[in-house]
């Protein structure tokens, strides 16, 4: 049976202490079983101080995790706060890995990851990553290699961050006591566990265009063009760019696609990154061609209300499943967005999760989840911007 716990600290100056706040929780809070793991945010100095490291070779349990710029427990929340989710249990059993050499042969490198992630036993049941944000990368292919060696199994993380807006070129991702700036690591959770997933993306706007305008071309995370129009020259008609550049503040509009009928019908975010000088539009993750886009709205209102609605029906979820813990990803530009509280909406998740629930909510650049998954286990795994994403378990 999996237990959970949530732990924090705030000691970033004394490292020391800051692991012994962290091994008092944790005592009083959990009996470590045979199996057991923990999944950490912080802010990037906690890394650099060494804590993760001190925690990994202390506690002797395996560390996944990543940086942010804000996180929340049942306990605490803050900007410059350590997180830690950690799970334990005797039929449940975790093998943390990191790649290397992934912009470069992503399949080859989380095949190569694999073979040395650690003895586990079966297929997982659960993958929990957290992959870098590259440059000119399409975290659409992470999904595809991890499909590609374990079959379509739920694929669940984020995109860690951190406060060098836009490119995050300071996040760090987290496996075991390495730290990695360009490499993905990530979780197998293998045996007595049963996943659930909940996506909260932005709602449609009907005040831009008609909806249905259709992808007519693309490549990967290159839009070529929409409704038959070269791209640029699409976004133009609609005011969105002017003289082949996107206007200011057209970064934050989510593109809203939707595949109905043609391999899932729940909409997923995509969010703008530039136009190239052929006119193209590239884009934070692939986009299918035949796919109708709509615009989606980045208001504050609309963002919480999409919060409470989706945590309300995750929670109803675990009071028939019984679950223990929660991950919670929510996209950074929503942080943006609430308002001058900008903890606003970590604060409406933790006044909505009770104490029975160990919970571990962070900001990203980009979510991992599915937005479908069938009865006999296998998902509809898909990356995500401008939503929040929560796993049950």
């Amino acid at each position: 049976m999996l237990k959970a716990a949530s732990l924090h600290t705030f000691e970033i100056d004394d490292i020391e202490l800051a692991f012994r706040d962290i091994k008092e929780q944790l005592d009083k809070k959990l009996t470590l079983a045979k199996n057991s793991v923990g999944i950490i945010q912080c802010d990037r100095e906690f890394v650099e101080a060494g804590l993760p490291k001190l925690l990994h070779d202390e506690l002797k349990i395996q560390l996944v995790g990543g940086t942010t710029v804000a996180s929340a427990t049942n306990g605490s929340m803050g900007n410059l706060m350590f997180s830690m989710l950690v799970l334990t249990g005797d039929d449940v059993e975790f093998a943390v890995a990191h790649t290397s050499g992934l912009a470069g042969d992503h399949l080859g490198a989380i095949k190569r990851a694999a073979e040395v992630s650690g003895r586990a036993i079966g297929q997982p049941k659960l993958v929990l990553l957290f992959s870098p944000v590259i440059e000119n990368f399409s975290d659409d292919v992470c999904i595809d290699s991890f499909e590609k060696i374990y079959g379509k199994i739920p694929i669940f993380g984020t995109n860690p961050v951190d406060d060098s807006f836009p490119d995050f070129g300071r996040s760090l991702a987290i496996a075991n006591d390495k730290t990695l700036s360009q490499e993905l690591a990530y979780l197998l959770v293998y045996g007595e566990v049963s996943p659930s997933f909940f996506v909260a993306a932005v709602p449609a706007r009907s005040d831009i265009s008609e909806s249905g305008a259709t992808i007519t071309r693309a490549g990967e995370n290159v839009v070529y063009e929409i409704n038959d129009m070269p791209a640029v020259k699409y976004l133009e008609s609609l005011g969105l760019a002017k003289n082949g550049e996107l206007k200011t503040g057209v970064g934050f509009l989510p593109l809203l696609i939707n595949q109905s009928g043609k391999g899932g019908s729940h909409p997923f975010a995509r969010a703008l990154v530039g136009i190239r000088p052929d006119g193209s539009a590239v884009c934070r993750g692939n986009f299918p061609e035949g796919a109708e886009i709509d615009f989606g709205s980045c208001n504050g209102a609309d963002v919480i209300s999409a919060t409470v609605d989706t945590v309300s029906l995750a929670l109803e979820e675990k009071k028939r499943a019984g679950a223990c813990a929660a991950i919670i990803f929510s996209c950074i530009s929503r942080q943006y967005v609430v308002g001058i509280d900008s903890m606003k909406e970590l604060k409406q998740i933790q006044a909505m999760i009770s104490g029975d629930v160990s919970f571990l909510a962070a900001y990203s650049g980009g979510e991992f989840s599915p937005t479908e998954t069938a009865k006999k286990g296998a998902a509809q795994n898909r990356f995500h911007n401008y939503s929040l994403v929560m796993c049950l378990l």
